[in-house]
């Protein structure tokens, strides 16, 4: 059974609350990011490419900034990567950010960026800033 976002943010909040505070930290971090409420901020983009080289430069920068998450639903009609982002302050907060793309016109391409991350009681629209960051690198890719 593939892993819901809320377990796959806790997944990694816990991994960053045992680098710091030990098992205490990944215990407390882990059970706090199944309870947090989540950011999501979703983006619609032009981009004047074929579908197939918008995916690759998504692949490239998603691996570049994170790790990739495997496909995990195969029924989806649109190409769709997935992978976990540093967000936030010092990109300290994972971020699950997912890009589609589907054929628009000859030659262009709408992408769909989904970003979700935990929020604590600090307000960090870190789903909307992972969102917005790779949509912002995607676009400088094709000018």
């Amino acid at each position: 059974m593939p892993e819901s976002e809320d377990e796959i943010l806790a997944r990694e909040l816990a991994k960053i609350g045992g680098m710091t505070g030990g098992l205490g930290g990944k215990a407390g971090a882990g059970l706090m990011g199944r309870l947090l409420p989540k950011n999501t901020f979703e983006l619609k983009i032009e981009i004047k490419a074929v579908p197939r080289d918008v995916l690759q430069k998504a692949f490239s920068l998603l691996s570049e900034k994170g790790t990739l998450l495997e496909e995990t639903d195969t029924s989806a009609t649109v190409p769709t990567l997935a992978a976990v982002i540093g967000s936030g302050f010092m990109n300290m907060n994972p971020a699950i950010v997912t890009v589609e793309v589907v054929p628009l016109s000859e030659g262009s391409s709408q992408v769909s960026i989904r970003g979700v991350a935990k929020e604590g009681l600090i307000k960090q629209r870190a789903g909307e800033k992972a969102a917005r960051q790779i949509g912002d690198l995607l676009q400088q890719a094709f000018v």
